[in-house]
């Protein structure tokens, strides 16, 4: 025993001299002034621990008959302190670095204390990762006994029965797995380093982070390397292709604009309830209270809930204030599994938004610039003069009318010699990109911050003036206390964004022949439009401005009472702040009609503050990892919208100040939204390959009355590893990992609007009567509504092929919503147009989704890897008992997709009378397309618009310095033909493409184009017709990015680390058959998506 109590020293002293190598020389001086009272010696050791930010090794067992300490020190170096307490105590230690190693004396009849001093039965030591920061609740495995622990908050750990060829195997999350034998060690550090394998990196999920490799629910991440090499101002729009099953689509050109985001299909017949997931950023919920003026088709109005929009942009994007490039990873949380502990919010799934950290280390300083283009260059084939003054000409022949200013004010009026491309007026211009993005971090083991500084300014090809700009202040903060058993963690979000836009008009489709905008005198050409009855041009000297100012911030506390056991608390409070201004001064109308100016002034704020107090538990039971998290969640949103109408201004200098106007009109909205909910979620993984997880949470609503406020919802999931049974081993060398998955849950919704519930009152439209203010009731009210529930259900694969280098993920998922909660219709005798109700229909979403990627390259100086995505799904309306006697007979059918449409059956150009035709399904004589209720007095098909699959690919390039990478998205969908905004060929001032030249001119034509005339026929059937459906299916190069990393010296040069500078574009290639320049657009005479180019360096510090 003396022997091994000699060695163990001697082991203690290399070990000591090791950490004095990398220690500051002067550590072991470090003093402590402190007074003990009769304490244990537990107590003493720990006090001194904690002022001298040593970590002082023992077991808490040697403790029980030790003496207890009175002593009393002075800044005394603690090695006297040490010797002090310890003084006729049964034990000696040893300082090496900043460990203190407390060892039991040696004793004869004390052999209990003799084995636990053993090194061949106890190993302790620290576990750290690259930056040497403590990793709390590290894993460590003893492979022989398949039992462990794991590190306390300072990244300590103590395993025992230990022999010397045991082999210790260390993991942490995030990070490879380490494998070490103990030999004659018994204090052994490790210091873990990033995973390089996708399965093994980080994935964050609700409450908590896992990997890939462990996950049980379905998960993907988009991270910052993949957002920053899209130059886009919101960044839902860097999702587009890269997440199966997440349909991103922009909703117009303008870049504050909304995007509409649908994750696995359509889920309500709720016309007016959007297919948005819940949005966290930085664990703070971005609630956007709908006023009503939302819907499915264009998505929700964002922060424009006042009912103020300017015309084409749809409204403003609560994102557009999210500057990318703070962004350090946006996760999409799909199934049940992953979604259920977000209870009934994440009923249309989860994004959460993580913005980027500080990291230990030196301090760093990084800047980045870019400044680029973006265009048109895609138009529409239109009718040149000669070819649309015949095409009037024919139309009024055809027609028998006179070619007179009534008829024909276009030919006669104006000059039918001039040409002008109203497409190169409207959208030719060249837009500009601006960004600056700075940014400082560092800190320590126990301290970190980030501060970053960025602005962004865009201009649009559709303004003549102004530009989407954004201006943004990130700053975070993190500290640990001496022990580590303290954590608090500040993250601060600030933006103002501003869209200061002159639109351009909307009217590329004028005749060639039309009048220029300004006359000789650079004034509005009043005099020549007249006499077409308008001018289409006002809005260019009538500008609109939006100013957003957003605030998010999260302050996190947490607390290790004892190993494993943590207590935190999450406070989270955002705000939105939006003004809205549009201005239509007198100069901007026609003077003829002594015109006054107007005015529109919009005011949106938002505040939303939410607790969520928490306990998480994680302990190594025998060959099992546990984990368990407990809390609670209580939120309050406050919105309050208001626009204000002027009208009547005598000068165009008062129309800035809604107080000048002699009328002023104003409309507001206030809602009130209150949240609680109670969570909890258990993880059981057993032995590395059986992974079970349940999830539940109760949430309680504000949107539904007494008896109804609270739902229940919960999740399963459980995983198999199935690559670590020991049978498996025969195939790892090709499959070398293999996981099946499943899960099956209920979430839900209460996304129905504010208290519809009760009878509001209110006095909007009302006359006062008797000078005395009337009110009426608002609303319908409906105490007895529930909430709607969808259910989910997932199986899923998961293959990784030659270590890893080849992944592959396959899953089937089918989820089905009830109970749906809707405005349903009411007759016009009840004086309400609608209520809130759970109706009967049942809705099915069923699919597969697919992900294979993969490095094919991985050597020194050249790599390369790829990536596919495809995306199916099926949507259905399984059942609606009743829904014959609704007015939802009209729009859906049990057994059909949600996203159908009931159209005429075209048949083509009658050859006798050049008319459009369609088929007479009911054979009565004539075609009928709106019988509201009775499917069966119809002529009506249902098409259905939903894409038939979706999804995108990649591939990633990279030769010594050079790097090359490129995305790309693609649909399969049918859509809208331009034909179905197009003007009737023949109409006045009104420019056609040219494919209508195969046009109808006299009986036994066969055209695919009706005769040209003033007075069409069937226009609002052919509307409603298979005639304006075609092959809308694209592939589009979303982005590509070439860089080239600055060699050292050139950065040494400069006096920077290092630096590249780069080349990025976005949505430079299309491969369409769409007849229209834009598959996604849809609408004719609107601008295409436009390209974009920018260049730029980034310079490291």
């Amino acid at each position: 025993m003396q022997q091994k109590k000699e060695r163990s020293k001697r082991l203690l002293y290399l070990l000591a001299l090791f950490f004095a190598l990398t220690i500051a020389k002067n550590s072991a001086a470090q003093t402590v002034s402190i007074q003990f009272e009769n304490v244990t010696l537990d107590k003493a050791l720990q006090d001194i621990s904690t002022q001298s930010g040593y970590n002082i090794f023992y077991k808490k067992e040697w403790m029980k008959n030790a003496r207890k300490v009175t002593a009393k020190f002075t800044n005394s170096v603690v090695k006297d302190a040490l010797k002090t307490v310890l003084e006729g105590q049964p034990f000696h230690f040893e300082i090496v670095g900043k460990q203190i190693i407390i060892i039991p004396a040696k004793s004869d009849n004390t052999e209990k204390s003799a084995k636990l001093a053993n090194p061949s039965l106890t190993v302790i030591g620290k576990i750290t990762n690259d930056n040497d920061e403590p990793l709390p609740a590290a894993t460590v495995i003893n492979k022989r006994t398949e039992e462990g622990t794991q590190s306390n908050a300072a990244g300590l750990y103590t395993i025992r029965n230990v022999l010397p060829d045991d082999i210790l195997t260390v993991s942490y999350l995030g990070y490879q797995t380490e494998e070490v034998t103990k030999g004659d060690r018994n204090y052994i550090n490790f210091s873990l380093t990033p995973a390089a394998k996708e399965l093994d990196k980080v994935v964050i999920q609700g409450y908590g982070a896992t990997s890939q490799r462990y996950t049980t629910g379905s998960i993907s991440t988009v991270n910052a390397e993949e957002i920053g090499r899209q130059p886009v101002m919101n960044p839902l729009q860097t999702l587009q292709g890269r997440v199966t099953g997440l349909n991103v689509q922009a909703t117009s050109g303008y870049a504050s604009s909304p995007v509409k985001v649908e994750l696995r299909g359509r889920k309500t017949i709720n016309e007016r309830m959007t297919s948005d997931p819940l949005y966290i950023i930085d664990g703070v919920p971005l609630t956007v209270l709908e006023s009503g003026s939302s819907n499915y088709e264009t998505g929700s109005r964002g922060v424009a809930q006042n009912g103020f929009i300017l015309d084409g942009t749809n409204g403003q994007s609560p994102l557009f204030s999210l500057n990318p490039s703070d962004i350090e990873s946006i996760t999409v949380l799909k199934d049940a599994d992953a979604t259920a502990i977000y209870g009934s919010r994440g009923a249309n799934g989860v994004i959460l938004i993580n913005t980027k950290r500080g990291r230990p280390g030196k301090s760093k300083f990084d800047i980045t610039i870019y400044n680029g283009i973006s265009y048109i260059s895609r138009f529409y084939n239109m009718l040149n003069t000669e070819q649309y003054v015949a095409m009037r000409r024919e139309a009024l022949l055809n027609d028998n009318l006179p070619l007179d200013d009534g008829n024909a004010y276009d030919l006669t009026k104006w000059d039918t010699t001039r040409y002008t491309n109203w497409q190169k007026i409207m959208f030719g211009s060249i837009g500009r990109q601006t960004s600056i993005q700075t940014a400082l971090s560092g800190g320590d083991e126990r301290t970190t911050f980030r501060i970053s500084i960025g602005y962004k300014r865009e201009t649009n090809v559709m303004t003549i003036s102004g530009s989407d700009q954004r201006g943004s202040l990130n700053f975070n903060f993190s500290h640990k206390s001496k022990n580590q058993k303290l954590k608090i963690s500040l993250v601060n979000f600030y933006s103002y964004a501003q869209s200061d836009l002159t639109a351009v008009p909307g009217n590329t489709l004028l005749a060639p022949t039309a009048p220029s905008i300004f006359n000789e005198d650079g004034k509005f050409n009043f005099s020549e439009y007249r006499i077409s009855g308008t001018f289409p041009f006002e809005s260019l000297l009538q500008p609109y401005v939006s100013k957003t100012q957003f605030l998010n911030n999260r302050l996190g506390i947490a607390y290790e009472i004892i190993p494993g056991l943590n207590i935190n608390i999450d406070g989270g409070l955002s705000t939105t702040r939006n003004t809205q201004k549009r201005i239509a001064p007198i100069i901007s109308k026609d003077p003829l009609y002594n015109p006054t100016g107007t005015a529109v002034f919009g005011s949106n704020d938002g505040k939303n503050w939410i607790i969520e107090p928490k306990v998480d538990f994680k302990k190594i039971i025998g060959k099992g990892h546990l984990d368990i998290i407990l809390g609670s969640s209580l939120q309050n949103i406050i919105q309050d919208g208001s626009m204000i109408s002027a009208s009547g201004y005598a000068n165009d200098n008062l129309v800035h100040s809604a107080g000048n106007a002699p009328t002023v009109i104003t409309t507001d909205n206030n809602l009130v939204y209150k949240y609680a909910a109670i969570f909890a979620r258990i993880n059981w993984k057993w032995k590395e390959k059986y992974v079970l997880n349940l999830s539940a949470r109760r949430d309680g609503s504000s949107r539904f009355g007494t008896g109804n406020q609270y739902g229940n919802f919960g999740a399963v999931g459980g995983a198999w590893i199935i690559s670590e049974e020991s049978w498996y081993r025969g195939l790892a060398s090709i499959v070398s990992f293999a996981k099946l998955r499943a899960s099956y849950g209920i979430t839900g919704s209460d996304a129905i609007g504010d208290y519809q519930y009760l009878t509001r009152w209110g006095a909007l439209a009302i006359m006062p009567y008797n000078n005395v203010q009337s009110f009426i009731p608002q609303q319908h009210a409906n105490p007895d509504y529930k909430w709607q529930q969808d259910r989910k259900m997932e199986m899923g694969i998961q293959l990784g092929f030659l270590q890893e280098k080849l992944n592959v993920d396959f899953s089937l998922y089918e989820n089905r919503c009830g109970n749906q909660l809707l405005n349903y219709n009411l007759p016009d005798a009840t004086g309400f147009s609608s209520v809130v109700a759970n109706l009967p229909a049942l809705v099915q979403n069923k699919g597969m989704e697919i992900l294979v990627a993969g490095k094919f390259l991985n050597k020194k100086e050249f790599k390369a890897s790829a990536s596919i995505n495809i995306s199916i799904n099926r949507n259905k309306l399984l059942k609606y008992p009743g829904i014959e006697n609704t007015p939802y007979a009209y729009f859906f059918s049990v057994g059909k997709p949600l996203n159908v449409k009931k159209l005429l059956h075209y048949t083509g150009v009658d050859a006798k009378s050049g008319e459009y035709t369609f088929e007479d399904k009911n054979k009565n004589g004539q075609v009928d397309y709106r019988a509201e209720l009775n499917d069966n007095l119809d002529d009506l098909y249902f098409y259905d618009f939903t894409p038939k699959y979706f999804g995108g690919f990649g591939l990633d390039i990279s030769f010594k310095r050079i790097s090359l990478t490129t995305f790309f998205s693609y649909y399969k969908q049918m859509g809208k033909s331009i034909y179905f905004t197009t003007q009737y060929p023949g109409a006045i001032n009104g420019n056609v493409p040219i494919e209508v030249m195969n046009r109808w001119q006299k009986p036994g034509d066969i055209a695919r184009f009706p005769k040209f005339t003033t007075m069409p026929v069937n226009v609002t059937q052919f509307a409603a017709s298979t005639g304006i459906m075609t092959d809308a299916s694209f592939i589009r190069m979303q982005n590509a990015t070439l860089s080239f990393d600055l060699p050292t010296a050139w950065a040494k040069r400069i006096g920077t680390a290092s630096g590249k500078i780069f080349l990025q574009g976005q949505n430079l290639i299309l491969i369409t058959d769409y007849n229209g320049l834009d598959p996604e657009s849809q609408a004719f005479g609107s601008p295409p998506t436009p390209k974009v180019i920018v260049g730029g360096i980034q310079i490291n510090f």
